[in-house]
């Protein structure tokens, strides 16, 4: 990794041992706190710096407050040969994620589909990081998560109600590099903004909006307004959709009625989740106000219920398994779902 002002670098094995030893101060065990080190210097090294070792400091702030669960017991709730239901113990989001991802290919496998719904966690990182974990395993890996942030408002207005809401897809190719794609639903991640405030760095106009809805340079004016959804009006339509699958569909708390003013923020405590209008804590379908039920979901609407994520690996149905499968693994606010979905 390089500074581009200081052309300082640093060497990615001593980095992941430094980030592995302040995770431990903060309590984690080693392995654990290897995985998600190894996750920041993996998106540092594919220049992804928004989500790379910057993170260390939003981490160590939640893991200090309590909201993140240093030693998390990482337990199956529930379970069918292709689904099961993970809870996160408020685990850190990349230990928590690759567990899950590894329930659900070992599913795959056995039955040629895994689908594994994760509640209880926390900020995951880059999408790629899980859906590259398919491709070891000849899958393609699919991930998505509605942002644990709102920073993107509705096309035209000026009230943040959606996250970025990223998707991360990895194929495998053979003997060739694998595809892999990794991108938000706004022009860049509120990360990369971030990072330029840090850096004292101007930011494209494209990039984000102010409090009055305006294109700015100014990085701290834009990291305290409005994201810019990529392809305009239907980055937003991607965004809102992501947001539908993910926590609408799953009874998960969404827009500004379902959480307190602070419980979507990355240092907040996991203490502000209300319960949507007709949301119903248990197993049986959602019953939304228009009398309709979305059937797929499942969980509770609990305190404390940050970052889950829904996993899924398959591939095509027959005795035997194909090399060509696929993978999903996509992270869910503050509820979890089983369903499979096609």
């Amino acid at each position: 990794m390089a500074d581009d002002k200081a052309g300082v670098v640093v060497l990615a094995d001593p980095l992941r041992e430094y980030a592995t030893q302040v995770f431990m101060k903060y309590g984690m065990p080693r392995d654990e706190a290897a995985i998600v080190a190894d996750h920041l210097v993996e998106a540092d090294l594919r220049g992804v710096y928004s989500h790379g070792v910057l993170r260390i400091e939003p981490y160590t702030a939640r893991l200090k407050a309590g909201a993140m669960n240093p030693r998390p017991k990482i337990t199956i709730l529930r379970e069918t040969p292709g689904t099961a239901l993970v809870d996160g113990d408020d685990g850190s989001g990349q230990v928590v994620g690759v567990r899950a991802m590894e329930i659900a290919i070992r599913k795959a496998k056995e039955v040629g589909v895994g689908y594994v719904g994760v509640r209880h966690s926390n900020h995951f990182g880059t999408c790629a990081y899980y859906a590259q974990m398919a491709v070891a395993h000849d899958m393609i890996g699919f991930a998505a998560t509605p942002g644990g942030t709102n920073i993107m408002a509705p096309w035209g207005g000026i009230t943040p109600l959606l996250g970025n809401n990223p998707f991360g897809v990895a194929m495998p190719a053979g003997k060739e590099y694998p595809v892999v794609l990794d991108m938000a639903q706004s022009v860049v991640a509120r990360g990369k903004i971030a990072h330029a405030v840090k850096t004292g760095s101007p930011i494209p106009p494209t990039w984000a909006l102010n409090r009055h809805g305006e294109p700015t340079t100014d990085a701290k004016e834009g990291y305290a307004g409005l994201v810019q959804p990529v392809g305009g009006y239907k980055g937003y339509g991607m965004s809102f959709v992501i947001m539908a699958l993910g926590s609408v569909l799953n009874g998960a708390c969404f827009g500004t009625g379902g959480v307190s003013s602070n419980g979507t923020e990355m240092y907040a405590r996991n203490d502000g989740c209300r319960k949507p209008s007709g949301y119903e804590n248990s197993s049986r379908p959602v019953e939304l106000p228009n009398g309709r039920s979305w059937p797929w979901a499942i969980g509770s609407a609990k305190a404390k219920e940050y970052r889950p994520w829904t996993l899924m690996c398959s591939c095509p149905s027959g005795e035997s398994r194909p090399r060509s499968s696929a993978a999903m693994l996509t992270p869910l606010r503050r509820s979890c779902s089983t369903a499979t979905l096609r």
